[in-house]
């Protein structure tokens, strides 16, 4: 294929394809090429492929083109000007990496010309053999990895709990992450063989939730021990799995459930929130008193600040005292979508358990001392 492209298309097409592939690409990457977006011109069809060498994500869009070509292109240069372009017009595209080693765009009233280098540096992410194929609703892969995503750990040294663990068990695809604090553990009925346990990485989950946008239209997926590759209409990715053995979390959740409690989620979060004003900044402590049919949240920081609010609650029973991490309690709560949550506050050094039986969603807290 030959090193240039002369191409004409719409701003808002353009604009949009650049968009999704955009955060796979590193900020001011060494390796130049990487700073990049690959541009393939083929029958009218401009695909777009951004990769950082641990993932690659495409998006494919229709053009007026006179000839298939290919180059690479600075990715975020060529984002910034095509969103500075006049709306509702055509942009022109024209550049060839072998002779002039440059690309010119072209809109109404502007112009841009702008270094390239040619394709074959690219590197390429292959699917090699993943023996694992299936087609899923889009809605239910995205939510199931949305709603568990926010309880993995960020920390680089912690390799094995940096992502979403995906397994299928008995029929369900179950998906898990935890930060050993916090863990999140969402199931769903599948039909699927062959599926091996995998550890996705945040920034996949992440280019994953920005690409994968129709609902209407299912998802192939392929997976194998190391790799999966997810594709969509004229979207696809292919990315590199954590190589790491998540833990057995299952081991964490307490044998036997106690101290039960049923209260409204939104009540829940808007008290927490407003105490959570007074929680010392470091420790972002609140502690929970259940007595006299009342639930009481309150916080206090180093500088005396304090803050407290209070709930009236069905279980007049029921009397425990806690202290939990506010931000990760939000986190969770803020997941569930039910308008009732049910609580088991267990033994005093047991995590607190979040459960919204509906939608086979499950949650644990660590209680914090002190």
């Amino acid at each position: 294929m030959n090193n240039s492209i002369n191409i004409k298309i719409q701003k808002a097409s353009l604009l949009d394809a650049l968009g999704k592939v955009l955060s796979v690409v590193q900020n001011r990457n060494t390796i130049e090429i990487l700073n990049n977006v690959k541009l393939d011109v083929e029958d009218d069809k401009l695909t777009i492929t951004a990769t950082d060498m641990d993932i690659s994500a495409c998006e494919s869009i229709l053009v007026d083109s006179e000839a298939d070509g290919t180059l690479t292109i600075n990715a975020r240069k060529l984002f910034d000007i095509i969103r500075k372009t006049p709306d509702d017009e055509d942009i022109a595209i024209r550049g060839d990496a072998d002779n002039s080693g440059k690309v010119q765009i072209k809109s109404k009233g502007c112009k841009f010309t702008l270094p390239c280098l040619k394709s074959s540096d690219f590197p390429i992410i292959t699917k090699d053999n993943l023996p694992c194929n299936f087609k899923i609703a889009a809605n239910d892969f995205v939510n199931i990895i949305n709603k568990t995503k926010f309880a993995a750990c960020t920390d680089e040294g912690r390799y094995s709990l940096s992502g979403v663990s995906l397994k299928v068990l008995d029929n369900n695809l179950i998906a898990t992450s935890t930060n050993a604090a916090k863990l999140a553990k969402v199931t769903m009925p599948v039909e699927l063989s062959n599926f091996p346990n995998i550890l996705l990485p945040l920034k996949t989950i992440a280019t994953i939730l920005k690409i994968f946008n129709n609902p209407a239209i299912e998802l192939d997926i392929a997976i194998s021990d190391s790799k999966i590759a997810i594709t969509q209409g004229g979207a696809s990715i292919i990315s590199k799995l954590i190589d790491a053995k998540f833990p057995d979390t299952d081991r964490t959740f307490p044998n036997i459930l106690s101290n039960e409690l049923t209260i409204n989620r939104e009540l829940l979060i808007k008290t927490i929130d407003r105490v959570s004003l007074a929680a010392d900044a470091k420790k972002n402590q609140i502690t929970i008193i259940v007595e006299d049919g009342s639930l009481i949240a309150s916080a206090k920081d180093t500088t005396g600040e304090e803050a407290e609010g209070d709930i009236k609650i069905e279980s007049s029973a029921l009397t425990l005292k806690r202290s939990y991490n506010y931000k990760f309690l939000l986190e969770i709560l803020s997941n569930i979508e039910n308008e009732n949550i049910t609580l088991y506050f267990n033994k005093k050094n047991e995590p607190l358990y979040i459960s919204n039986k509906q939608s086979c969603e499950y949650y644990l807290l660590m209680p914090m001392h002190g």
